[in-house]
């Protein structure tokens, strides 16, 4: 097992103080972002939390299963939207080798650029330590490369996932993603995580009543 330090970048103590879930983005070699969590919907037809993280400034990152599936605000290019047509990041962390091949689109702005189809495939690294001054945690260390077919062209993607408990649903804690091909590189560092309860726990529990 593998051992890696994230990056305090910012005033540590303010954000120490903070309760709120927050993470520090970085877009390409660009200065660290604060963000707080602003909304965490569960969308019920994908069993999964739609995060919603802002700035100051209003700038905002939407994730699912800690993929990025909408940006506002960076400099370049946004993701307008990204729609995974299976269940996304379902990666097998028992075993090594590769999962299905998920189908998705991607829409980015500027510009009409809609309906890019791409194929998703995800392996499985093994476990990687995370610590921060706030917590240390055991991963599933994983990579996704996303290929799409019209554009002749490939990127790759890495998570690091805090695994699935009795009580809580699995979360991300480190991602770096590409919003598309020659696109932003998006360096997603979580200081507080959103914990995620396990839904068959609390269907469980209401049972019980």
């Amino acid at each position: 097992m593998t051992v890696a330090k994230l990056d305090d970048a910012l005033d540590i103590e303010y954000i120490e103080s903070l309760p709120y879930a927050s993470a520090i983005i970085k877009v390409n070699d660009g200065v660290p972002v604060f963000f707080v969590l602003a909304n965490a919907e569960y969308v019920k037809v994908k069993g999964e939390y739609r995060l919603t993280w802002l700035t100051q400034d209003s700038e905002s990152v939407v994730t699912e299963s800690g993929r990025i599936v909408n940006t506002v605000g960076f400099v370049t290019d946004n993701l307008e939207g990204l729609t995974v047509f299976e269940d996304n990041l379902s990666v097998n962390a028992n075993s090594s080798g590769r999962s299905n091949i998920l189908l998705a689109r991607y829409d980015w702005s500027p510009g009409y650029r809609y309906g890019f189809s791409a194929q998703i495939e995800t392996h499985y690294l093994g476990e990687e330590m995370l610590s921060t001054r706030l917590w240390a945690q055991d991963t599933e260390k994983f990579t996704e490369t996303v290929s799409f077919d019209g554009l002749n062209a490939q990127i790759v993607n890495t998570y690091w996932r805090a695994p699935a408990t009795e009580i809580n649903e699995p979360y991300m804690l480190k991602s770096i993603q590409y919003l598309g091909p020659n696109m932003d590189k998006v360096e997603m560092s979580i200081v507080r995580p959103f914990v995620p309860p396990r839904q068959v726990a609390l269907t469980a529990g209401r049972e019980q009543l």
